[in-house]
């Protein structure tokens, strides 16, 4: 847990030094296992993290907080058709009505990941499934930055775990230099 209060401080040597050190004490746990991925895709080493990602992910597929890393980091990567791939794969573990993985589908095949995007943001407000911290994380990535800063703003309302990963969060990348994104990192009071 320490590892996490490391990165989301931008100290990701440290992140990936305590998560190695968490490993070493209890190499079958995959939470640990997971959460030294988290602690390479934060630090940008995404093809380390996504190896990371996968191998949690061959121990068990079912553990399915793994996807919503996996395919963030597929993605920023630049690895869209192998993010979609693992998507889909993740909705299989959900058990997503197949109606929905057709929209998904069709979405992705005219839009590429912009359409996925759309089809979750979507199925999001639809639902009203509410973290909205990783909805904005997949949102920015439609090019519909007003509504990722609306589920930011939910997020900081909610005060959920996230907002103290704004500024390290690769997703987020994309925001940094809008001045709605710096006034929210000061409400957060990030340094």
């Amino acid at each position: 847990m320490y590892s996490r209060y490391l990165y989301g401080s931008g100290r990701f040597a440290q992140a990936i030094a305590e998560s190695e050190t968490a490993i070493d004490l209890e190499p079958t746990a995959l939470f640990i296992q997971r959460n030294y991925g988290i602690s390479l895709f934060y630090a940008r080493r995404h093809t380390e993290a996504i190896t990371q990602f996968k191998r949690v992910l061959e121990i068990d597929p079912n553990f399915v907080a793994t996807y919503a890393w996996l395919v963030p980091a597929l993605h920023v990567q630049g690895s869209e058709a192998e993010a979609f791939e693992w998507f889909i794969k993740w909705q299989a573990v959900l058990k997503t009505d197949r109606e929905t993985v057709q929209r998904y589908t069709a979405a992705y095949k005219k839009a590429g990941w912009q359409g996925i995007g759309r089809e979750r943001v979507k199925r999001f407000d639809e639902l009203k499934i509410r973290s909205y911290f990783l909805e904005a994380c997949l949102t920015i990535h439609t090019g519909d930055k007003d509504k990722a800063f609306e589920y930011l703003e939910k997020a900081y309302q909610r005060r959920e775990w996230g907002m103290s990963h704004l500024q390290v969060d690769p997703s987020l990348d994309g925001l940094g230099t809008d001045p709605r994104f710096r006034e929210l990192v000061r409400r957060v009071a990030l340094k």
